[in-house]
This record gives structure tokens, sequence and C-alpha cells, in this order.
């Protein structure tokens, strides 16, 4: 833990950390009423983590440096007991202008929070909820609580392992470790539908081989960030990210995982808009060989750019382009392959799209 010395030059009661990174820090109450008393008095404030090892322990973690301050510098600002504020001054670590000692290696990853599914809910481990503005909830006296209420409750729409509920769609969602979520079918953000089949075989001997999996249940959560595709003559593998929250992405479902060895290609889905926005799709069938699976995922934009994810160059047999219908974007795959085979490649796919607004419940 570090000590922090902040030195008071004004008047005041309390002292405000301006340009903290994770909101306004604020300590209140200092007994700081008289003028004289106050000038040079010293404000000792200890960082250090909370319970689960999250926070911010210096003050490079802490403050974003005024420009041209080195790093550990804060703008402080302090308040009299009218609320009203003074002119803003710097502190550093110790009051003093010394760089801050080497950071130590970050500490491994932890590994993800072991949450068990649960019928009728979709699952989003090691994440939270921020709810839209006028939301109601509570806490139970733990999950299995939430829960019960939850299934009792028509309104309820999250509950999580740490007994916490809410009625309502989410406004976003955001990683926080060690926290399950859990959404119920039919109260997600956002309205998704799925196309037919393309590629591989219909036939009822050919589907009781395929195993499924679809990114719609993510799709109808947050919104898309990049699809990733790896292919040779054959999709091997897909996945497609989601915007989760402030600083990271939500991977969903692999679909496929042939070990080919090709390479991968992306396309970015986030905030695509005017001549960028992604208007139509399709996949090729690979015909004869190869279980006449899917061989790569074609996007086409609103000014006739194609984009790929996986191979630009093999289409043996081209599919139709498919409309994204307004008010939708496209947000992901269901596809069919036969899992832990040699055949786990992309046998079949269709395409989710998602409501661009939120629905409304």
């Amino acid at each position: 833990m570090n000590a922090t010395v902040l030195a008071v030059t004004r008047a005041g009661i309390g002292v405000q950390l301006v340009s903290s990174k994770i909101a306004h820090g604020l300590v209140r109450n200092l007994g700081l009423d008289d003028v004289a008393a106050a000038d040079g008095a010293r404000v000792c404030i200890t960082l250090s983590t909370n319970n689960e090892g999250r926070g911010c322990t210096t003050l490079e973690d802490l403050c974003v440096p005024p420009p041209g301050a080195p790093a550990g510098t804060c703008n402080v600002a302090l308040y009299d007991t009218s609320i009203r504020c003074c002119p803003t001054s710097t502190a550093q670590l110790g009051g003093t202008t010394r760089s801050p000692p080497p950071r130590s290696p970050p500490p491994p990853p932890s590994p993800p929070t072991d949450c068990p599914p649960q019928p009728g809910y979709t699952l989003l481990p090691d994440t939270n909820w921020e709810g839209m503005p006028g939301w109601t909830g509570g806490q139970e006296d733990g999950g299995e609580a939430a829960h019960a209420l939850c299934d009792a409750d028509p309104a309820c729409t999250h509950w999580n392992n740490w007994g916490y509920w809410i009625t309502g769609p989410a406004k976003t969602y955001f990683e926080y470790g060690a926290l399950c979520v859990y959404v119920k079918a039919g109260k997600e953000m956002f309205a998704t539908k799925t196309t037919d089949y393309y590629c591989g075989y219909s036939t009822t001997a050919a589907a009781a081989t395929y195993v499924t999996a679809s990114d719609a249940p993510l799709a109808a959560l947050m919104p898309p960030a990049a699809v990733s595709g790896r292919a040779g003559f054959i999709l091997e593998q897909l996945y497609t990210s989601y915007l989760h929250g402030w600083s990271s992405n939500f991977t969903g479902p692999l679909h496929g995982g042939y070990a080919g060895g090709s390479g991968a290609t992306s396309v970015d889905l986030a905030d695509r808009r005017g001549g960028n926005k992604i208007v139509a799709v399709r996949t090729c069938c690979a015909g004869g060989s190869w279980g006449n699976g899917a061989q790569t995922v074609q996007f086409k934009t609103a000014r006739g750019k194609v984009l790929y994810a996986g191979s630009s160059t093999v289409c043996s047999t081209p599919q139709e382009w498919v409309p994204v219908p307004v008010g939708y974007r496209f947000a992901g795959v269901r596809t069919q392959t036969k899992a832990g085979s040699s055949e786990n490649y992309v046998h079949r796919i269709a395409f989710v799209v998602a409501s661009i607004k939120p629905k409304t419940y």
C-alpha cells in the first residue's frame, strides 16, 4: 500500500482528486475550518485494493497527469463549507517530483469463474450489468433465492450468483470477476432473427451427426464487435466477438475448429454507418467435396465493397446474397459441424441479425 501526501495550501474542509481515472475521488470533513490552520496542512490517502484484489495502488494508476506533468501527478481541488470549488493545484506521491519506482509485472489473468448454466437463461460469466434509467431490483439471500424470485416474477429480467436481481432491460454489460449473470429468455436487449441454413446436407441422417452452435443469445444482449474466420478451401473455424462494456470484448462460441492451419481474416462490425454499413451477407459451398461445407463468409457494404471472414479467393458454389433487414445489423452466425471429429469444420451456416435499437418491454 502507498501513503499519498497531498499538501493543502488553501483553506477548505475537503480535497477532491479532479483527474481520477475511475471517478472524482472525494475526501470530506477534514475539519480544516480555520484558514490559518488549513494552510500547509497535509492530507494522507492510503491506496489499496479491495477484497477482490481490484483497485488503484499508485497515483500513476489513480490519476491522469495534467499536460506536461510526470506520471503520478494528480489535479487537486479544495472546497469550503459552501461547496464552492477553489482553483486546482497538483500533488505528487510523497510531495516530491521523483520518478515512481518501476512497476511489477502484472499478475496472470484469473481463470474464468465456474458459472453453471441454468435452463431458460443466457449465462454471462465474469460480467455485471448496468440497468436502464428507472430500473428496479434488489438483493436476496444468495443466488438460489434470486433465481427462485426471477422464475416466479414475470417482470424479473436478470439475476446473479450474489443474489441481485432487476426488472427491465440492461443498458450495457461489463467485465466483473467472480460474478455470474443470468438473463431471462425473452428479456434480452435486442430482437434477433436467424436465416435458414446454407451448405452441408439437410437429410435426416446428416442432421443426426451435426452439432449446433449459435451466436443469437449473445447477439440479443450486446452489439457485435468483429467476426473472424479461418479458411483454406473450407471454413475451418469462425467466431464473433461482442462489445462488452467499456474496454473489453466478449467472445462468442467457436464455430468449427478444424486444425487446418490456414490464415485468419476478420471484419470489424463496430460502428458501421453510411457507406460502410453491411447490407448483405452470403457464403459459398464446397459442392461435391468436404461434405458440401461452407467455405467463407462474404459481406457487402452499402458502397458495394466485399469483405471476407475466411477465404477471399475460394468460392466453389456461391450462394445468394441475404439482405440485412432495415433496422437490423449483422450480428453473428448459427452453424452445424461434426464436433470432436476430423470433420469439425463448418458444414452448415445460417446468419443472425439483431435490431439496432433496444427492445422496449
